[in-house]
């Protein structure tokens, strides 16, 4: 199963948290909304493969999730 993170950084670069989308077409849509005016990228997305099982999304919640940054 695929999962989309979208990384989010302030002006200066600095981490602004993620968000997780369904669907590659969503994360894109973000991706495009984050673009400062200079087109500079705010946004990054990444792809994540979690095998479909509860140990496979437990271990995907606990990596991901948890993440320092995000928020």
């Amino acid at each position: 199963m695929k999962l989309y993170r979208v990384a989010l950084y302030c002006d200066t670069g600095v981490s602004a948290g993620y968000e997780y989308f369904g669907t590659k077409k969503d994360a894109l849509r973000k991706v495009r909304e984050e673009k400062d005016p200079n087109g500079m990228d705010d946004a990054v997305m990444e792809e994540i493969n979690v095998t479909p099982t509860k140990t496979g999304i437990l271990a995907a919640l606990n990596r991901y999730g948890d993440h320092p940054d995000n928020g």
